[in-house]
Formats: structure tokens, sequence, C-alpha cells
């Protein structure tokens, strides 16, 4: 009789044993998934942030955007056998690649107003920019840019004129742009119906902005 009540608690203790056993397996594996399931969640969620917060720049972040617009207005200096005159240009460009985006082209419409004179000029531009700080859309781009102009002087004068710049560029939330064109200088061509020697050279400055998309 002793015998089988011994054993009738051993086995009955053994069950409950292996019940508490099991459970705290369980337990402990429940617990581990679900915390490697925050675990993961939280690292999605960083990722989610990393890609759609800036981290580099703010604000103020370099330019990621192919294509821009923009519109300036400035004035021509005359150095030589010119004219002084207000100037207000609007211009289309792209980058030429996307894997580095400095190389840049572009096309613009120019009308200046000034000495008697009105001139309506077009042409293309190419420039490149230097970015010197990393995480900072700032730029500083040298250009060239190369077109006709169309005068009205009592009657139609055509002329040609080259332009070499600088400007200094800073991008805004990666969409818009200001800038200013403190050093520029423009080299003209034409008939002395237009210029009294055939050529003629003025300073130009510009400030303007635009919209990259």
């Amino acid at each position: 009789m002793k015998t089988k009540n011994f054993r009738r608690s051993y086995r009955y203790i053994v069950k409950h044993l292996a019940f508490i056993g099991v459970s705290l397996l369980l337990v402990v594996a429940t617990g581990t998934d679900v915390e490697a399931r925050r675990r993961r969640i939280r690292l999605e969620t960083a990722a989610t942030l990393t890609r759609e917060t800036p981290t580099d720049g703010g604000f103020l972040r370099p330019n990621n955007r192919k294509y821009h617009v923009r519109v300036s207005l400035g004035a021509g200096v005359n150095l030589k056998s010119h004219t002084d005159q207000f100037t207000l240009q609007e211009e289309f460009g792209a980058y030429l690649t996307t894997i580095s985006k400095h190389l840049g082209a572009g096309a613009y419409l120019s009308q200046s107003l000034g000495g008697g004179d009105f001139a309506f000029s077009f042409g293309g531009k190419v420039w490149y920019d230097f970015q010197p700080w990393e995480n900072l859309g700032f730029y500083i781009t040298p250009s060239y840019t190369m077109g006709m102009s169309i005068y009205d002087k009592g009657s139609v004068v055509v002329g040609w004129h080259n332009l070499l710049a600088v400007e200094a560029r800073l991008t805004l939330a990666n969409r818009g742009f200001v800038y200013v064109q403190p050093v520029g200088f423009e080299f003209l061509l034409g008939s002395k119906a237009l210029l009294s020697q055939g050529s003629a050279v003025r300073y130009q400055m510009l400030v303007g902005g635009g919209v990259s998309f």
C-alpha cells in the first residue's frame, strides 16, 4: 500500500514538474519572440526615418534634383564701347549626368534696357559646380555663356556675346535656391552700326532664385 501511494505521489510530482518546465519554456520562448519582434520593429522604424528624414545639412542640404528654372535681375556696366543696361534673365538648365551632379548645361532668354537701346538675347550656357562642404548645399559655380543679341536701335541690329562668370548658390530644402553672380565679364561682337569699335566689354552682376525638380 505504501509502495502504491509512493508511486502515485511520484508520478504526480513528476507530472507537475514536467508541466511547470514546459510552461517555463513557453514563457521564455514567447518572451524571446516578442523581444525579437520589438527589436525588428525598432530597426525598421529607424531605417524608415533615416530614408525619409534628411540628416545631412537639414534645410540647407545639397541638391539632388536634375532640372531647374530660374529668374535673374541685374545690370551690365559698360567697360568699353557700350552702354549701361538693366537685365532680366530667364533660364532652364539640367545636369548632364545623374552620377556626378556637377557639370550642367542650359538655355536662357535675356532682356536688357538702357542707353536708349533695347536688346533681346538668347543662347546656351555650361557650368560646373564646386561644393566646398559635402553636407551643405552651397556651390561656387563658374560658367560660360554664348549667344545672340538682337538690338532695336531704330533698326534691327544683330550682335554676338560671350560671358564668363562666377556665382555663389545656396540650395533651400532641396527644392528652391537663391544665388548671386558677383563676377561676370561680357564680351560683345557686332557691326559698327551696333558697336562703334566692332567690340565691347561689360561687367555684369546678377541676383536671382529658382526652383529645382
